[in-house]
Parts: structure tokens; C-alpha cells; sequence
């Protein structure tokens, strides 16, 4: 090519790895600042709706009544129930039993159960369920403090870059 052509030459285009390896990154962006957050939300959430009831039964401090198991799905008989206080005043339909213990069961088992008020599940006395919803609570937070930070840090770094000077011939 001649110096006074005035045809411009066009950088060579990536090959086709590196434009694979290109929209992977930008889906792994995706899903670290889409998805991730959203779902440490809803642990977060979840973790906080669960926390007072869990304690309660925990503590024993609850409506005592009875939970009857109305459905299973495969393994899993505590999706689906009825619970009754033991003075009958109370019932409430298609709650979830939380904290069950070990055993088969299956439709019609019935089970000792405390309603601590959560409005679609009771739980069983002097569980440990809170545990697991503490673990929850607190990894959703440190999730979300940590998606907090990374984002400001990577909004800080952009700003403080120095304008390219440019070439003086």
C-alpha cells in the first residue's frame, strides 16, 4: 500500500475462539451481575421470613397441635399437609411441616407440630431448623455486601484511569 492511498487498513478480526471464549466471559458477567444477586436476595429474604418462627419452635414457644401429612411427592411427605391445634380452635390447610424428624411416613402420619406463625408451614418442637436458617440469613447478607463492594470497587477502578495522552510527533 501506498502512503498517499487513501485505502485504510482494517485490524485482522479475532479468530473464532477467541470470539467463543469472548461470549463466554460476557455470560459469566451475566450471570455474576444478573442472577447472583437476585438469588442471594431471595436467600436473604427467605432467611429472614424463617428466622422468628424457626427460634420460636425452637424454644417450644408455639400453638401445639397436630400436622397430618395430605400428599407426598416421592420422598418428601412434609410438602403438603393440614395442621390442627390441639384444642381444635385453629387449622390450617396446605402448610408445610418444617424440621420433621427421621422416619417414613406417608399420607395420613400424623405428627407433633407448632404453628410459631408463619403462614404456610409449622414446625416441630425443639427443632433445629434455625440453624439452617441463620446459615441462610447470613450467607445471603455477605452474599449481597460482597456483590456491594465488588461493584463499587469495579466503579471506582474506571473512574480513576488516566485519559490516554496523546502521541505528539
Amino acid at each position: 500500500m501506498r502512503e498517499d492511498s487513501d485505502e485504510r487498513v482494517r485490524p485482522a478480526t479475532p479468530a473464532l475462539p477467541y470470539r467463543r471464549l469472548a461470549r463466554r466471559r460476557r455470560a459469566h458477567a451475566a450471570f455474576a451481575w444478573l442472577v447472583l444477586p437476585v438469588l442471594l436476595l431471595a436467600m436473604t429474604v427467605e432467611g429472614a421470613q424463617h428466622l422468628r418462627p424457626s427460634w420460636r419452635a425452637h424454644r417450644n414457644s408455639g400453638t401445639a397441635g397436630v400436622f397430618t401429612v395430605t400428599r407426598c411427592a416421592g420422598a418428601d411427605c412434609f410438602g403438603g399437609g393440614e395442621w390442627v391445634s390441639d384444642d381444635g380452635s385453629r387449622m390450617l390447610h396446605g402448610v408445610r411441616l418444617y424440621d420433621a424428624p427421621a422416619g417414613a411416613y406417608q399420607a395420613g402420619s400424623r405428627i407433633r407440630a407448632l404453628d410459631t406463625g408463619l403462614s404456610y408451614g409449622v414446625y416441630t418442637a425443639g427443632g433445629s431448623a434455625y440453624l439452617a436458617t441463620t446459615a441462610e440469613l447470613a450467607a445471603g447478607m455477605f452474599g449481597l455486601i460482597g456483590c456491594l463492594v465488588l461493584l463499587l470497587r469495579r466503579g471506582r477502578g474506571r473512574r480513576r484511569r488516566p485519559l490516554p495522552v496523546p502521541d505528539q510527533q
